[in-house]
């Protein structure tokens, strides 16, 4: 049985790291768009919508979705990561088309009409107990037939040697964690874009 403790990034919470860390510094922080997300939404064609950005970081991935037309919920329990979305949204013009939520993902309540929940980066932190629950969550976030774009990190990426940082996810562990609630639709392997380009898996479910 997999027992992961999840991770906090750099500090003692999520705060500190981004209160600690200059944008620019995040490892995270690819500086625009991911491009996977990018793939997607050419795939799916013109949207519109409510979509959410869980775990929002930067704000790269939700302005992004905001100028492609989507009603915007950018979450994140960090204040200062979320500071930092808004500059990336007013950057890009698109800052009045986004809400910035600051919470944590397991709280969010069932809306059931997003179309398009994304995440990327922010699963793969979790403690394993928590897996189950997210599942139940991103499913009561979408509509029927929405997709949840997730990516994280692969059993392919080599792991820290005090054994830090995100969990290594195997397709069929991902498969397993969201079969409930969800069928998956594509498994991509990748890496994400950055300074450092852990190995990736980008996973596309859709809503039963």
């Amino acid at each position: 049985m997999v027992e992961y403790q999840g991770t906090t990034g750099f500090g003692e919470s999520w705060e500190e790291t981004y209160r600690q860390t200059p944008a620019g510094e995040l490892p995270w922080n690819a500086g625009m768009a991911d491009g996977d997300l990018r793939d997607l939404l050419e795939a799916m064609g013109p949207q519109a919508g409510r979509a959410y950005d869980l775990g929002c970081g930067p704000g790269n991935d939700a302005a992004f979705l905001a100028d492609r037309g989507f009603h915007v919920t950018a979450v994140d329990i960090s204040p200062t990561a979320l500071h930092l979305a808004r500059q990336t949204a007013a950057k890009a013009g698109v800052e009045e088309k986004i809400e910035f939520l600051a919470a944590d993902v397991l709280s969010l309540p069932a809306q059931g009409d997003a179309v398009l929940v994304n995440d990327r980066g922010c699963f793969h932190t979790l403690p394993s107990q928590n897996w189950g629950d997210y599942a139940r969550v991103a499913a009561g976030l979408l509509r029927k037939n929405g997709l949840l774009a997730l990516k994280v990190f692969s059993f392919k990426e080599p792991k820290m040697a005090d054994g830090a940082g995100p969990y290594r996810f195997t397709g069929e562990e991902l498969g397993g964690i969201f079969e409930g609630a969800f069928e998956m639709v594509t498994l991509k392997e990748g890496v994400f874009h950055g300074p450092r380009k852990p190995h990736s898996y980008f996973t596309v479910f859709r809503k039963r």
